[in-house]
């Protein structure tokens, strides 16, 4: 509508154009979201060029105008997850039952049989010298070892020899650090008491 149309409005309902803009009309800024809205669904459905060289005063909005719908590609369109159908009865009791059972297939964990004393001695015999000096024996140091002493260490192959002397490395060096820490211990606790004495001895 022109100014002068607005006006002759205006007279005939009685009132002063800006209440006509305040309550007649659409808010200004629903007006700019729904255009602002209209070019950027034409802009996704490739029909931008119906708004090339236009403003957005120059775009028009129709309120009876049915709302545009947003054509999904054919890959969101198939991926919409199926339907889940229900289980019958049964089907949920064997599921039940398999949950239940431990699995079949996988690792079995090995039963590790503890060492005997002729077991040590034949270890000990031969690898003395690696556990006190904290190398892991080589498979061929093991193997040596296994063939030396065939009736001791029967039930042993190359492995558990080789694990058995790298455990007993470890708790040596262990046993080596719990002495070396009541040493310091002892060569420091002197030292602590008499600071102790002397500071008691200041209050």
């Amino acid at each position: 509508m022109t100014d002068t149309e607005m006006d002759q409005l205006e007279n005939f309902l009685g009132h002063d154009i800006r209440i006509h803009r305040e309550f007649y009309r659409l808010p200004e800024k629903t007006l700019q979201l729904a255009k602002i809205s209209k070019v950027l669904m034409a802009l996704e459905q490739g029909r931008l060029s119906e708004f090339h060289g236009k403003n957005l005063d120059e775009i028009g909005i129709d309120p009876d105008e049915p709302p545009a719908e947003v054509v999904l590609p054919p890959t969101e369109r198939n991926m919409s997850p199926p339907p889940k159908r229900s289980k019958p009865s049964s089907q949920k009791q064997m599921s039940g039952a398999s949950a239940m059972r431990p699995p079949c297939k996988g690792k079995t964990t090995q039963k590790r049989t503890p060492w005997q004393q002729a077991e040590v001695q034949a270890v000990e015999r031969h690898l003395k010298q690696c556990i006190v000096s904290g190398t892991v024996p080589s498979k061929s140091d093991c193997e040596k070892c296994l063939k030396a002493e065939p009736e001791a260490l029967r039930n042993r192959d190359w492995k558990t020899v080789k694990f058995y002397v790298y455990n007993r490395i470890t708790a040596f060096k262990k046993k080596l650090q719990c002495r070396e820490l009541k040493i310091q211990l002892l060569v420091t606790s002197p030292c602590i008491l008499v600071h102790l004495f002397q500071k008691e001895k200041a209050c």
